[in-house]
């Protein structure tokens, strides 16, 4: 071919994630909101299948500045995403808010009618 076709063809090529991944002090992902964690990572990628996420330590640093977006999905889709901690011990993820470490909204009080 001497002359580049019209438009020229563009493709972009993303990582593919399937299988276990791990999150926290010497995991794959030292974290899953922050910079260069998990949730950047997913989001520019391509899950080929079910991903497990294992939190092995607590992630107190989280800053909450990238979040998840829906899975792109390659293959017959139908991905599940499973983030849980990787022991027993539960775990601390926190993203400070002011002072607060999660923001809860309370439940309106209903009115009793007799």
């Amino acid at each position: 071919m001497t002359t580049p076709p019209s438009p020229p063809s563009s493709y972009i090529i993303s990582l593919p994630y399937t299988g276990t991944y791990t999150v926290g002090t010497g995991g794959s992902f030292t974290s899953l909101t922050n910079p260069g964690g998990l949730f950047e990572a997913l989001n520019a990628g391509v899950a080929t299948g079910n991903l497990t996420i294992n939190i092995t330590s607590d992630l107190t640093a989280e800053t909450g500045t990238v979040a998840l977006n829906q899975l792109t999905e390659e293959g017959v889709g139908g991905c599940t995403l499973t983030i849980k901690p990787s022991a027993v011990r539960a775990r601390s993820a926190a993203k400070r808010f002011g002072t607060a470490a999660v923001r809860r909204r309370r439940p309106r009080q209903r009115s009793r009618v007799r």
